[in-house]
């Protein structure tokens, strides 16, 4: 029998209570939301933020794109509370990570979540940064429906363990974390200004179409700058793996520029069909997607 532990491995030092064990289902109620009648325009177009997968960004929850009016409320769609969670549990994005947040005004939302809400006196904050902990844990739960659509079962979800100290613990992990949140922020703010700048400077040390010099250049540098046909500089590569010199755990995928999850297809055979990157190739997918927009 495996035993739960009752203290995580690190804590601050002012406490020393052992944690309570419970499941999700004990410590929340979960609700589903809906699509109201989409032939019924008295339900549409109000004031009541209408949460879809898509308008699951960031840690708090204000706004969507779509709004309802009080008449769809528990007429196809429920309202979520203040404080209360909302979690993803089926769509293409529970393959990647486990979208979540914190309701901060009333809204309703969509049949693609559920609604938790805290049915102890718990801090909201510390459920949110719990279940972030324990993304790896519900991602491995996460299946596919039968027409390929990812889903979270709500029995797994349910059965979910929380481990959960008191109040002032709660409050204390929550406020460690809401300080690096913080700091992340910020950090991000100093990097889009740094990225900013560096897309100024392309603009400058680069010349424009027509142009055989840059704005802006090193001083010890004079010469003119050679236009020339990419195809005059580079070679297509069509060495295919025929050695099987790369195996299935060294194949990238070029569209989205990182590994790629080998899958039944890969025996030696399909293998010997990939083409080779050797160091100091330029690789290059002329298809764009919406991460590479220009390709």
């Amino acid at each position: 029998m495996i035993k739960t532990r009752t203290i995580p491995k690190q804590r601050f030092p002012e406490f020393s209570e052992v944690w309570e064990h419970k499941q999700l289902a004990e410590i929340t109620t979960m609700m589903t939301g809906g699509t109201p009648s989409k032939v019924k325009s008295g339900y549409w177009n109000g004031t009541i933020p209408w949460l879809t997968a898509s308008s699951m960004r960031g840690k708090y929850y204000t706004e969507a794109m779509i709004n309802v009016t009080e008449a769809a409320i528990n007429h196809g769609t429920k309202l979520a509370t203040e404080n209360s969670l909302l979690v993803l549990v089926r769509g293409g994005m529970l393959f990647k990570k486990i979208p979540l947040g914190i309701v901060k005004r009333p809204v309703a939302f969509n049949q693609d979540m559920k609604c938790l809400i805290p049915k102890i006196e718990m801090n909201p904050e510390y459920l949110f940064y719990y279940l972030l902990a324990k993304e790896g844990y519900l991602l491995n739960q996460v299946t596919t429906t039968g027409i390929g659509v990812a889903k979270l079962d709500t029995a797994d979800l349910k059965k979910m363990g929380v481990m959960i100290p008191n109040r002032e613990e709660q409050q204390k992990i929550v406020d460690f974390f809401i300080s690096v949140d913080q700091r992340i922020e910020a950090q991000q703010r100093k990097l889009a200004v740094l990225q900013k700048y560096k897309q100024g400077l392309l603009q400058q040390l680069l010349p424009k179409v027509g142009e055989n010099v840059p704005k802006i250049r090193f001083f010890e540098f004079t010469d003119l700058w050679q236009a020339v046909k990419l195809g005059d500089i580079l070679i297509k590569s069509t060495e295919k793996n025929q050695d099987l010199a790369y195996t299935s755990e060294a194949i990238i995928s070029i569209a989205k520029m990182k590994q790629a999850l080998t899958s039944g297809k890969s025996t030696d055979k399909y293998l010997k069909t990939y083409l080779k990157i050797n160091v100091g190739d330029v690789a290059f997918e002329g298809h764009s997607i919406q991460e590479f927009p220009y390709g």
